[in-house]
């Protein structure tokens, strides 16, 4: 089987995923909370050694491989309106990312806070990027 996707929409859904995250960890919303979450000071971005610019690179390239991947199971799936994407967005998220992630809560002694923070803005992305998917297919 064939697998042809939409290249252009998965670039315009990255670049509209990406911009969720961006919106999401300023100061319009989740900055100072999830600053205060991971102990840090408000404004430090990154703790690993990294620039905030090649943080902020390598969070590109790991949302375009998500959308591309997303557009993968779009086609897969014939999830071909906004609606079925939207749910398959919805339960890729569950299944993979929201539960995943649970492990930074039992084994790293994060908060729930930072949890909800993090996967909230994963979901939100996923169903922005799904949305645009779906919508040109």
């Amino acid at each position: 089987m064939e697998i042809l996707v939409n290249y252009w929409a998965v670039l315009v859904a990255t670049i509209a995923a990406y911009a969720v995250g961006a919106i999401w960890y300023s100061p319009i919303l989740f900055s100072k909370t999830w600053s205060v979450e991971l102990k840090r000071a408000p404004g430090q971005m990154v703790s690993s050694g990294f620039t905030p610019t090649a943080a902020m690179i390598l969070e590109f390239v790991a949302t375009l491989v998500m959308t591309y991947v997303l557009a993968h199971f779009i086609v897969l799936v014939n999830a071909n309106t906004v609606a079925l994407a939207l749910q398959l967005g919805f339960w890729a998220w569950l299944g993979f990312i929201a539960m995943y992630s649970l492990s930074g809560v039992w084994f790293e002694g994060r908060s729930w806070k930072l949890f909800v923070i993090n996967v909230g803005h994963r979901l939100i992305a996923i169903l922005v990027a799904c949305a645009i998917l779906g919508a040109w297919h």
